[in-house]
């Protein structure tokens, strides 16, 4: 065979390979969405039915959207969603792997779908309920909280708002880009800064009276340890 012949399969084969690779990074990332967002059917949308899910050794038989959405909480555990987040994809002529050997994917005729589950034991991750939201009072024009986010934590705070105030809110003593800051207003509108990935802070003039909603957002990774942060409001 000419090495230019050669080199052309092998270019090929490479090419098909990152192919299939980027399909399955992007089948991992619609699991983790799905995941993140707890939505059952989503997650039952990318299972080929039936599928078997192993649960601490007791083979479970996924038989159709509703049996997802009736063991969801068995089957798809902040455990298994650590391993997917955490391990890199494999891929192989059977089809891939996520999570190491926790989830096992094939392709069908409308694309990547789940045929086996493997649920681990516990993980770093922690689900805690979600916490109620706690009313601000402010002394001298301020108040201050220090809370602690886990997992995909939102901690909420309300605010007895002022038409005409000038009102700020700034969360800090944590590293990188582990949480960021949002303010609604009483009409339920998001008051976002434009441009801002992240936002430590905000600052602004509130437009009605009523209650703002201040919400601090933790964006780092579901499975990593949980941490602390600190909150001031000033208003004026």
């Amino acid at each position: 065979m000419p090495a230019s012949h050669l080199v052309a399969i092998v270019s090929v084969a490479a090419s098909l390979a990152a192919q299939d690779r980027g399909a399955a990074e992007t089948f991992r990332r619609r699991l983790l969405d799905a995941l993140a967002r707890r939505d059952a059917a989503a997650v039952a949308s990318l299972v080929k039915f039936p599928a078997v899910a192993d649960v601490g050794g007791l083979n479970i038989t996924l038989a159709d959207r509703a049996a997802v959405r009736e063991l969801y909480g068995i089957v798809f555990t902040p455990a298994l969603r650590c391993q997917i987040e955490e391990k890199p994809v494999a891929v192989d002529a059977r089809g891939v792997t996520l999570g190491g050997s926790s989830v096992r994917a094939v392709t069908d005729g409308s694309g990547l779908r789940i045929t086996r589950i493997v649920v681990g034991g516990t993980s770093g991750a922690v689900q805690v309920p979600p916490s109620k939201p706690q009313r601000a009072y402010f002394r001298r024009g301020q108040a201050q909280f220090t809370g602690r986010l886990y997992s995909d934590g939102v901690d909420t705070y309300l605010v007895p708002g002022r038409r005409g105030a000038r009102f700020e809110a700034r969360i800090e003593k944590f590293s990188g880009r582990q949480a960021s800051v949002r303010v609604t207003d009483p009409q339920g509108k998001a008051l976002d800064r434009p441009g801002a990935d992240a936002p430590r802070s905000w600052a602004g003039v509130m437009t009605a009276d009523g209650d703002y909603r201040v919400e601090v957002v933790r964006l780092a990774p579901y499975c990593e340890p949980p941490f602390t942060y600190f909150l001031t409001m000033t208003m004026r």
